[in-house]
């Protein structure tokens, strides 16, 4: 076998023992519960031991190279350092599948995209470096090479840096967006300044180690944080009633539950029958304070009560975006089940469904959040949390002889009435002043309805709104605002959205003929 075969075999041996090294880099996995941005940090530093030896076996399988090189008198002593940039070179271009596959992965993570960058610009450093030591005295460049040729050379590298600063741009960019995007995710919190997200203590955001630590332990690390940042905003809250019993022997009536530090003012979210009626309010904090509490206001349809107490050092509670809850989801209720001694109580358990609906007061019924975590009594007021520790509604209800079915209040609303609560005292309601039901197939019928859908109006409240517009007992609703109708769950929820004073028009059928009336919403009376 002439020299040139051994020479060419021996480059493509180098070549495959190069590339089943960097194969040995892989791309840290990220949970999908995690925020990759400040996981990935501790991923990659848990790398680095794997980077070092990954450049040590590229540099003592360079010296076999080098030594092979010389040994088939394919190159001179003076180009060795030629190949030793060749190495280098060929070290750097084995980081891009690396490089790529974490950027591609988790492109909003600053992180990956400077890792990306840095290769890059490392890449391009040593091709000019390569370029400078072939042209320098003409080292490698024959003397009869024409100087036009080398400066067009010249120019084609300097693409390299162009390249790096773009790499070096798009990584502040993306710092950027990806901060960005993290604020635009971050859920609704509440009128009084609250703090919602903090990304350093995420309990999602501990470093790995980079001893391939299982998954279990994370997640167990997610429970744990998640219980620790939430129960800093979870207090007992304690009431007591007028003395009931014989006239010779009374003694008060109490009564137990939980709650949410809504804001730094003192302001606790809890339920409304926990306080509703109570002569007396003491709510004990997890740092061991106890304090005496006053009632600003409550509203017993959406069971949602606002607590004040006076001092300072309040830690609130971070809030998500009930609406972007999925069922399924893993959620935890914190509470204080029983008036128990010892601290709050953790159960867990997933989001059963999120359409179910109580209507156990007078009103338009209350919409609710399902889990299967357990929802015991005193764990009424008590925050629903996700695995980052954020409150994504209040515990509100239980069916004492079923298994695992609880009901919690979503956020969302719950924010809405204390932001009500808070600003007037009270929770204003628009009011159109019908009941009615859904329209079925034995209903329209036994009506000779058209509609297959729709809230077919049983009774019109006289001196509504509805009544002014000339809306009449028997018409079949299908359309408010714009919004088609189903039944009276879809009529709910859209006067929910609904202000005091909106005009709004509305479709409804009449004996078999389409009509249209606009009314203007007026405060409910009750």
């Amino acid at each position: 076998m002439s020299p040139a075969r051994i020479e060419t075999l021996a480059d493509g041996v180098f070549a495959i023992a190069m590339t089943l090294l960097a194969f040995n880099l892989t791309v840290p996995e990220v949970l999908p519960t995690q925020d990759p941005s400040a996981v990935l940090p501790g991923e990659l530093v848990g790398l680095l031991p794997r980077f070092v030896i990954y450049a040590i076996s590229f540099v003592v399988l360079g010296i076999y190279w080098v030594a092979h090189h010389a040994q088939f008198r394919v190159i001179h002593n003076a180009d060795r350092t030629l190949l030793w940039i060749n190495i280098l070179f060929l070290m750097l271009v084995a980081f891009v599948p690396f490089s790529t596959s974490l950027m591609s992965r988790y492109w909003t993570a600053p992180v990956a995209v400077q890792v990306y960058g840095l290769v890059l610009i490392l890449i391009g450093g040593a091709g000019y470096l390569h370029w400078w030591y072939a042209t320098s005295g003409r080292r490698l460049v024959p003397g009869s090479t024409p100087d036009s040729l080398i400066q067009a050379a010249k120019r084609r590298i300097v693409i390299a840096p162009a390249v790096c600063a773009i790499a070096i741009a798009f990584s502040f960019v993306s710092t950027a967006i990806s901060i960005a995007l993290s604020r635009a995710s971050t859920g609704t919190c509440s009128a009084a300044p609250v703090t919602c997200d903090h990304a350093a203590r995420n309990p999602l955001n501990i470093r790995r180690r980079g001893d391939g630590r299982p998954m279990l332990a994370d997640l167990q690390n997610a429970y744990i944080g998640a219980v620790e940042r939430a129960g800093e905003s979870t207090v007992n809250v304690s009431t007591a009633r007028g003395p009931y019993g014989p006239p010779f022997g009374p003694w008060p009536r109490r009564g137990i539950g939980s709650g949410v530090i809504l804001d730094d003012q003192g302001h606790i979210l809890t339920t409304h029958h926990v306080i509703d009626g109570a002569d007396k309010v003491i709510v004990a904090f997890n740092d061991g304070r106890v304090l005496s509490g006053t009632v600003v206001g409550g509203d017993e349809e959406t069971d949602v009560a606002v607590v004040r107490v006076d001092g300072k050092d309040f830690r609130p509670a971070d809030f998500a975006n009930s609406d972007e809850l999925k069922v399924g989801q893993p959620v935890l209720a914190i509470g204080n089940p029983l008036g128990l001694p010892g601290g709050p109580t953790v159960t867990s358990g997933v989001v059963s469904s999120l359409r179910r609906n109580l209507t156990r007061w007078p009103g338009d019924g209350l919409p609710v959040i399902q889990t299967d975590a357990a929802v015991n009594p005193g764990n009424s007021g008590g925050p629903l949390v996700d695995l980052r520790g954020r409150v994504v509604a209040i515990n509100t209800a239980t069916i004492p002889f079923a298994e695992g079915i609880g009901f919690a209040i979503p956020i969302n609303a719950a924010l809405g009435v204390a932001r009500q609560i808070l600003e007037h005292g009270h929770v204003q309601r628009p009011w159109l002043g019908v009941a009615g039901y859904d329209v079925s197939r034995r209903l329209a019928a036994y009506y000779g309805i058209t509609s297959r859908s729709g809230v077919f109006l049983a009774e019109i409240t006289g001196g509504s709104p509805a009544e002014a517009s000339g809306l009449q007992v028997g018409d079949v609703l299908t359309t408010l605002g714009g919004r088609a109708l189903s039944g009276v769950g879809d009529l709910v929820d859209a006067l929910r959205e609904r202000a005091i004073g909106d005009a709004i028009e509305i479709e409804a059928e009449r004996r078999g003929e389409r009509i249209r009336a606009r009314v203007t919403l007026a405060p409910r009376p009750y």
